[in-house]
């Protein structure tokens, strides 16, 4: 397997490079204490997740829990654009 980029969601130091690693990301992120700044990152890492990282992801368990966090998930995190 080749050399994956590394993300970053924005306004954090959390670092991500497949739609597995999103997930936790987002997971990690939904466990800090309840804030105003859990809430940005929140819409800062649903955000960010890129188009082509889902074209490319071959785990379609990790896709399916993705779509869930995206639908029903914490509030904040929402849909990407």
């Amino acid at each position: 397997m080749g050399t994956r980029y590394r993300y970053r969601t924005p306004g954090t130091r959390v670092t991500w490079s497949s739609i597995g690693e999103w997930v936790a990301a987002a997971r990690q992120i939904d466990c800090r204490r309840l804030s105003a700044q859990r809430r940005r990152a929140l819409e800062a890492h649903g955000g960010c997740l890129p188009r082509i990282l889902i074209d490319i992801e071959a785990d379609l368990d990790a896709i399916e829990e993705a779509l869930y966090l995206l639908k029903y998930g914490p509030t904040g995190l929402g849909a990407p654009p």
